[in-house]
Formats: structure tokens, C-alpha cells, sequence
């Protein structure tokens, strides 16, 4: 199995004070990674994880990957033990995910994205069953 972790999309500015602290831009993964990742996963199973600080269009990973997590802040050592069953692998989305830039666009800056604008829509997540029931 091949393992991934996915930086979350941003476009890099530094043009104004405090600018290259905050990430802004896009919110789309680039061509080119989203081919690698689909080439690779033509060879092997692909466990995709993806570090987000804000949301990210997903839907050109969802169908390559064989699994896909997002984290917000987790450590490797966590992450790693919520994929192999050391700690149940359990979360809900705090935000949605949008399924396209247009989604994005289509709402106002302060506005919620709407639930079917979503590819994964606020609370959307896993709770496995642990072997204590």
C-alpha cells in the first residue's frame, strides 16, 4: 500500500504584510498532482490524507483513492494509528467540503456553503464500531 498526504491547495503570496501567513487562492489541487496520484493509483491501493487548514475541493481525489481522510492538525503517529485500528478512526467534518470552485463562487465570501453545493457537507465523517461494541 502506498501512502499519500496531500497538502492542502493554496496559491503563495507574499505581496502584502502578514500575506504569506495565511493561505488564500484556490482551493483545487493542480493537474499535475492529481495525475500522479491517479497513475499511482492504477498500481497500487492509494490511502490519501489530506492536511487541511480550510476547505479543499476533493472531488477529483475521491474517485482514485481507495481510502481518504482529511485531518486538521493530527500528528503522523496519530494519523497512523487511527489507519492501521490502534485508536478507532472516528470525526465529523466541522466544515463542508465544496465539490467545485463554482460552488464556491456561486455564494457569497461570508455565506455557508449549502449542503448541495458539498461533496462532504458539514458533519459528514466516519464512526467505525470498536471491538468494545
Amino acid at each position: 500500500m502506498s501512502r499519500s498526504s496531500a497538502r492542502r491547495p493554496f496559491d503563495p503570496r507574499d505581496d502584502l504584510f502578514l500575506e504569506s501567513f495565511f493561505h488564500q487562492g484556490s482551493l483545487e489541487f493542480r493537474p499535475g498532482l492529481v495525475h500522479r496520484l491517479a497513475s499511482l493509483a492504477r498500481t497500487v491501493p492509494l490511502v490519501v490524507d489530506v492536511a487541511l487548514d480550510r476547505a479543499a475541493v476533493l472531488t477529483p481525489l475521491a474517485p482514485i483513492a481507495s481510502a481518504l481522510t482529511v485531518t486538521f492538525g493530527v500528528s503522523d503517529a496519530g494519523l497512523l494509528d487511527a489507519l492501521t485500528g490502534t485508536m478507532p478512526p472516528i470525526g465529523r467534518l466541522p466544515i463542508g467540503l465544496p465539490a467545485s470552485m463554482d460552488a464556491v463562487r456561486a455564494v457569497e465570501s461570508d455565506a455557508g456553503l449549502p449542503p448541495e453545493a458539498c461533496l462532504y457537507p458539514v458533519g459528514a465523517g466516519l464512526s467505525l464500531p470498536t471491538e468494545d461494541g
